[in-house]
């Protein structure tokens, strides 16, 4: 099973075409500067993570977001609030 926080990296991962491997992504890394992405690799991303989930984000909350630990814990609290199971398949 994976956590939310390995669940995420992949997410990232893929946004980025793979150009940053799961392994080295780092919660500090900033999503504009550390990733290269833009507001719509940004949005793109939110909507992967809604997917990967099964939650709603709000787009103004996560425009806010600047590191990847500020999205792994902004998941992690909507996963909270809407009692998700912290691990995937552990339902």
């Amino acid at each position: 099973m994976q956590t939310i926080e390995q669940r995420v990296l992949k997410v990232i991962s893929r946004e980025t075409d793979c150009r940053i491997q799961q392994a080295h992504i780092k919660p500090e890394h900033e999503l504009l500067h550390d990733l290269n992405l833009d507001s719509l690799d940004c949005t793109c991303l939110m909507m992967k993570l809604e997917e990967e989930f099964v939650i709603s984000l709000v787009s103004n909350k996560f425009a806010e977001l600047k590191t990847v630990e500020h999205v792994i814990d902004h998941i992690v609290n909507v996963c909270t609030v809407n009692n998700i199971s912290r691990k995937a398949g552990a339902a």
